[in-house]
């Protein structure tokens, strides 16, 4: 019987790993994608300023 208690309490730690690095890697893309906007804001108004 502890064995299964063994099993259940691995899987249960498994699907918590699963679970947090789905959701850094999400966070971390959506992270990625706001800053490479921004950037591209930044880029567009600095060539805007130097062309007039």
């Amino acid at each position: 019987y502890g064995g299964d208690n063994e099993e259940i309490v691995k899987f249960l730690q498994m699907e918590l790993l699963t679970t947090l690095y789905t959701e850094l890697y999400t966070c971390s893309m959506a992270f990625r994608k706001s800053q490479r906007r921004s950037s591209n804001k930044y880029k567009e108004s600095f060539q805007a300023k130097t062309l007039h």
